[in-house]
């Protein structure tokens, strides 16, 4: 549900906020790391944990200290989406994951940031995150950690893996435009 607050840059100080600054700020040792991989993998896939807590401390310490607020709506998906990239990016330069899968990631998430943009440009608001979004990168990351680890040598077991979470890429893309549409109407009327 959209609020009838407006982004506040000042909204940083809040520990919410910062968590996904420092998630964004993660993302300079995961391509450090990635310089040096496989050697670096376990460092990698502890740097991708460490995302993925401090994303799910976020929206938690959000919720029961009522810090929800429209730059956290923002930067949180963010952090994601550009933390997903570069780490789908750094994975396909080092034939980890393959081409396609390279690209839908990646072309999911720029959609989703267009699309956030314009409707932002407009209704000045976005939509908080929702489970299903939380769930596809979810999925993602399993993607990415059985990449790691070279599961590809289980064909049928990453082949499931892998075609559950583009299942789920698209599902997650086709609710995020009803969301943006529905709150675009809503804001409208």
């Amino acid at each position: 549900m959209i609020s009838s607050e407006k982004v506040n840059f000042t909204d940083i100080k809040k520990i919410p906020n910062l968590l996904s600054l420092i998630r964004l700020l993660l993302i300079i040792p995961l391509i450090l790391l990635f310089q040096n991989y496989p050697s670096t993998r376990w460092y990698i896939i502890s740097l991708g944990i460490l995302a993925s807590i401090l994303d799910n401390l976020d929206g938690y310490i959000a919720r029961i200290k009522n810090q929800i607020t429209e730059l956290g709506k923002v930067l949180d998906p963010l952090a994601d989406k550009i933390f997903v990239i570069v780490f789908a990016y750094f994975l396909f330069l080092n034939k980890s994951i393959p081409e396609f899968f390279l690209i839908i990631v990646i072309a999911r998430d720029l959609l989703i940031i267009m699309a956030a943009l314009f409707f932002f440009s407009k209704i000045k608001r976005v939509p908080p995150s929702d489970f299903i979004g939380k769930l596809t990168v979810g999925a993602i990351g399993i993607v990415f950690i059985f990449s790691i680890l070279e599961f590809q040598k289980f064909k049928l077991i990453y082949n499931i893996v892998l075609y559950i979470t583009l299942f789920l890429i698209v599902l997650s893309l086709v609710n995020y435009g009803q969301r943006l549409v529905r709150n675009f109407h809503d804001k409208s009327n």
